[in-house]
């Protein structure tokens, strides 16, 4: 059944009005940061604000538990990969090509194979994380982060101890994201306060022209702390109802 929601009209449309706010907030918030750009001394990159814009619709249909998503996920991997190496970011291009574009593939599978009763779209919840979670999680981290730690310093990568724990977060989400792990937007809202930190440390050290940058990353926080609120009030909900048909 396809998810919808009443307005004070009485009709159904297919955002609530939370989601409207977000969505029209964030893209004013994002084509500010493409119209300030020539202001602080880089240029305004299109590709960069069209893969902004797909990013911000991808969260809102996560934060709504659907496996499409994974597809706009997907497209955005791709855009992230070549804006990361248009700007000469290879370790981040690294992380969308290798690690999250095949997490996001498996996981539009995943999703749609463990849809909700009664949903066309809206995916199920695993009740928590396991133990099995955590040791898989964390064997993965490891492995990815101590080769990822001195390619970084082998490019001359500024604060690659910063940028070894954003990847080790992202991918830590993006698993428990695989396994419908509610919790998975918290660790990517943590994810986007490692970007915050890194781009303002820049901006801080008198490099303005990452304010842009730094905007977008403010956005997409607030985006995804609205998808982990979303996932742990379903998480809740659910098990109210199955409570209530006991």
């Amino acid at each position: 059944m396809k998810k919808t929601h009443g307005n004070s009209n009485g009709k159904k449309t297919f955002f609530s009005v939370y989601e409207s706010v977000l969505l029209i907030l964030s893209h004013i918030l994002i084509l500010t940061a493409f119209f300030i750009s020539p202001l602080v001394g880089t240029d305004a990159s299109i590709l960069s604000t069209i893969t902004s814009i797909i990013g911000i619709w991808g969260i809102i249909m996560i934060s709504r538990g659907s496996y499409v998503s994974h597809y706009i996920y997907i497209v955005f991997s791709i855009m992230y990969s070549l804006v990361s190496i248009t700007a000469g970011y290879y370790g981040e291009a690294i992380i969308y090509t290798f690690i999250m574009l095949p997490i996001h593939i498996f996981s539009a599978i995943s999703w749609k194979k463990h849809k909700a009763n009664n949903s066309d779209n809206e995916v199920q919840i695993n009740k928590k994380i396991t133990k099995g979670h955590l040791i898989i999680s964390g064997i993965i981290c490891a492995l990815l982060s101590v080769p990822f730690y001195f390619i970084l310093v082998a490019l001359n990568t500024e604060n690659p101890v910063c940028s070894v724990l954003s990847l080790s977060t992202s991918v830590f989400a993006a698993y428990l994201m695989l396994k419908r792990v509610k919790f998975f937007s918290v660790f990517f809202a943590i994810d986007d306060l490692f970007l915050i930190l890194l781009w303002g440390i820049q901006i801080l050290s008198g490099e303005y022209q990452y304010m842009p940058t730094l905007i977008v990353s403010f956005t997409l926080l607030v985006n995804d702390t609205y998808s982990a609120i979303c996932w742990l009030n379903r998480s809740r909900k659910r098990k109210e109802r199955k409570l209530s048909d006991v």
